[in-house]
């Protein structure tokens, strides 16, 4: 358990930087920027996040195949996938980079057109982004998350310094041109560092081995491939629907909201190797419950205080940071508490991937796809703007929590009526939180304008009727609780 916790810190401190400098990018940028430029660079970004497509999913092969080699001890298995993964990460970059800048017309996208030189650079830099990608997931695979964290911190510090200085001396199209460079400067130093640790890797390109990669990783990808775009529905339908300027809008709500995914992904990240490896040396089902359950148990009691407090900063940041985006904090808001069951996501995806039910996983992202896009385009049609695409995004992400999570409680041995407790246990303080938030607003609706002391007198209350509701019941006062005394007995031996 110590070397848990420890990866748990190291990972836990390169994210949470990474995310705090990030978070500060994104302001400034916003503040460099106007609205409808920065909606030009959101709706950009969704290139480089679906960009990781081309791979094919050889980084999941990484990820998979690794410490599960690791745990039977075949190092010449480990090499021949490692070198293998690198050859078809290579071919990936180079048909991105080639798609983009040498065919763009077969891309199907008016916003594409209208920006082209913007999606091109974002589009090579995303090329580039594979090869880091490659030395960070392969840090990440034998389980060396202070070299992890070292490389987020990096990378975060290299990607404000690039973007927000060219931002600020040539708005836009400095922002993008920083990006590619950030890329650049952060796959030279990911290949330095894991190289030192690890070893070098030469890429392979034998088909053969290639193709056994692709047929391991590609169906875990297509569930991450179909994720994404349930990520990213709503910057999809704002820019289509809505325009630059609305776009803009949510995405800062969004960059917001992923503040709440930090923690639960470096936990995700941390635990799937060590599920892998339990998986691969056929651990006890008490075994994985404890890498499975009980970190997303602590998830579920750490994250509504966090989101309590941030709902009630966010009128402040944006009445003082961000003026020119006032008309989005709502929007925030919104996607704020829908933050909660992206949380969830992560580390019950992970072990559905471990124990092979990817078919399973599939059909439930694909389910929450269609309601994410179906209800988004619905509601953005019927006048309700970023607020309806927030709430049909939060919506999409709460059903596949619930998917995901009967499956995983029916693979861990749990009887259907364990199952319901479980899960409604996990939501319990999600609840207490919501239900908080709407009787403090009640209360303090005529309260006009909004000022310090009155949101900080509102929060301490929403916390108070949380902490209640959490205490009130057994099961998880006994978890909070429990947590309390995990957190404490670590820290006094720290």
């Amino acid at each position: 358990m110590g070397r848990i916790a420890r990866n748990v810190m190291f990972a836990t401190f390169g994210i949470l930087f990474a995310q705090a400098i990030g978070s500060i990018r994104s302001f400034l940028l916003a503040k460099l920027v106007e609205p409808a430029d920065y909606g030009i660079w959101t709706a950009a970004q969704t290139v480089a996040s679906l960009a990781p497509i081309a791979c094919l999913g050889t980084v999941e092969a990484l990820l998979k195949r690794v410490p599960f080699l690791r745990g039977k001890g075949d190092e010449g298995g480990l090499r021949l996938i490692e070198s293998s993964v690198l050859g078809t990460i290579v071919i990936s970059a180079a048909f991105l980079s080639a798609l983009f800048l040498g065919f763009p017309q077969v891309i199907w996208s008016s916003f594409v057109r209208e920006n082209l030189l913007v999606v091109q650079i974002t589009a090579a830099s995303a090329a580039i982004g594979f090869l880091s990608a490659f030395y960070y997931y392969r840090c990440t695979a034998y389980e060396d998350f202070k070299a992890v964290s070292v490389l987020d911190s990096s990378r975060a510090i290299l990607g404000s310094f690039w973007v927000l200085a060219l931002a600020w001396k040539w708005g836009l199209m400095g922002a993008v041109v920083g990006f590619f460079l950030a890329e650049v400067c952060t796959w030279w130093l990911s290949g330095y560092v894991c190289g030192r640790e690890h070893g070098p890797v030469k890429a392979s390109f034998q088909l053969a081995p290639m193709a056994e990669a692709v047929k391991v990783g590609f169906p875990i990808t297509i569930i991450w491939w179909i994720y994404v775009i349930h990520s990213n529905v709503g910057r999809m339908t704002a820019v289509s629907f809505l325009g630059n300027t609305q776009t803009g809008y949510f995405g800062v709500g969004g960059s917001l909201a992923m503040l709440f995914s930090l923690v639960p992904n470096t936990i995700g990240r941390v635990f799937y190797p060590r599920v892998n490896a339990q998986v691969g040396a056929k651990a006890s089902i008490e075994e994985l419950r404890k890498s499975v359950v009980m970190p997303t148990s602590a998830i579920t009691l750490v994250l509504p205080i966090t989101q309590v407090v941030i709902f009630y900063l966010l009128p402040i940041v944006y009445q003082d940071f961000l003026p020119k985006y006032r008309e989005g904090l709502a929007c925030a808001q919104i996607l704020i508490f829908g933050a909660f069951f992206v949380g969830l996501i992560r580390n019950g995806a992970n072990y559905l991937i471990a124990v092979d039910r990817q078919v399973h996983l599939m059909g439930y992202v694909t389910v929450s796809v269609a309601l994410n896009a179906g209800l988004s385009y619905f509601l953005a049609s019927k006048g309700f703007g970023i607020n309806g695409i927030a709430f049909a995004a939060s919506l999409g992400s709460a059903v596949l929590a619930i998917l995901i999570w009967q499956q995983v409680m029916f693979e861990l041995g749990y009887s259907r009526r364990e199952r319901l407790a479980l899960f409604a246990s996990f939501c319990l303080p999600f609840s207490g939180a919501l239900a908080a938030v709407f009787v403090v607003r009640l209360g303090f609706s005529s309260l006009q304008p909004v000022s310090i002391p009155s949101l900080a007198l509102q929060a301490g209350i929403a916390l108070a009727i949380l902490a209640a509701v959490v205490l009130s019941f057994a099961d998880t006062r006994n978890r909070a609780i429990d947590l309390y005394c995990r957190f404490t007995a670590r820290f006094a031996r720290a």
